[in-house]
């Protein structure tokens, strides 16, 4: 109903009221099949000791990326089903895709290197801030975070000479 409102409000170029209540729409729709899935697993592993839920694995897609796949039954076999096969191939051979992968292990890793940095500087700034801080507090927000090092550092030292 929301969206074809929606849409109407495009239609007659009018301002569509309050846009958020899709949000929250979609937030409480995936909260009732949360709710709903939860009840039937529970239904499941009651009556029949399974949680009733599509068996899947784990399988590579063609770009190499891990994915989990939901089984499903077939009428014909796979071996025999070429439009089964053309959709869903799995695995992957190609000098290209080994190369994107490294690329995209790369550009994670960079990414979490930089979240490391940021809280090391971030300890650092607090530390040039407030001198007086507790250092059990801090190593508690920050576990990942080396306070004796962070101690030490240019950053938490400032602009000036310790007396």
């Amino acid at each position: 109903m929301l969206m074809t409102m929606e849409e109407a409000c495009k239609q007659a170029n009018e301002i569509f009221p309050n846009p958020e209540r899709l949000d929250k729409v979609e937030i409480s729709m995936k909260n009732l099949e949360r709710v709903v899935r939860e009840r039937n697993t529970a239904y499941h592993m009651l009556e029949t000791g399974e949680t009733g839920e599509r068996p899947g694995k784990l399988v590579y897609n063609r770009i190499g990326m891990k994915y989990f796949y939901r089984m499903t039954e077939h009428p014909i076999p796979i071996f025999m089903n070429k439009s089964w096969r053309k959709k869903n191939l799995f695995g992957f051979k190609e000098r290209s895709v080994r190369k994107f992968l490294g690329f995209y292990r790369e550009k994670l890793w960079n990414e979490k290197r930089k979240a490391r940095n940021r809280e090391k500087r971030r300890v650092a700034v607090i530390l040039r801030r407030f001198p007086n801080v507790d250092l059990e507090a801090l190593k508690e927000q920050f576990p990942n975070v080396d306070i004796k090092a962070a101690k030490a550092s240019k950053v938490a030292r400032g602009h000036y000479a310790p007396e």
